[in-house]
């Protein structure tokens, strides 16, 4: 089993991972919002396996610390983004490329560089 790509675990997190983790919690949909990027700096800082069983536990935290938040009347809601994601996870446990500002910029130039490749391969 190779696993899923982070793509697939945006997916499972958002669809299945996160909203039953809420559910247990009793969270409602007006009470924790996460968008995808946080996800993805879930998925990409804070996990490093094949599977989500980590990623899985992971939105059991978040869960939990909004929840936290929520019951003692420090917040009405708890939205999670890229940002705030460090405060209810703690420091990112593995560095995602170089700097994060770079990440995105790394990524697309990777992508057309493989793409140049591909295309170079294909003329000769």
């Amino acid at each position: 089993m190779a696993g899923y790509t982070e793509l697939e675990k945006l997916h499972i997190m958002r669809d299945y991972l996160l909203p039953k983790q809420m559910e247990e919690h009793g969270l409602g949909r007006d009470k924790l919002q996460m968008n995808e990027e946080a996800m993805l700096k879930v998925i990409r800082q804070y996990t490093r396996e094949a599977g989500v069983r980590n990623l899985n536990r992971e939105a059991a935290n978040i869960c939990r610390k909004a929840a936290r938040l929520i019951v003692s009347g420090e917040k009405k809601r708890v939205v999670v983004t890229p940002k705030t994601v460090e405060s209810l996870l703690g420091k990112p446990r593995y560095r995602y490329g170089l700097a994060e500002r770079e990440d995105q910029v790394g990524a697309v130039t990777g992508l057309a560089w493989t793409q140049a490749l591909e295309h170079h391969h294909h003329h000769h």
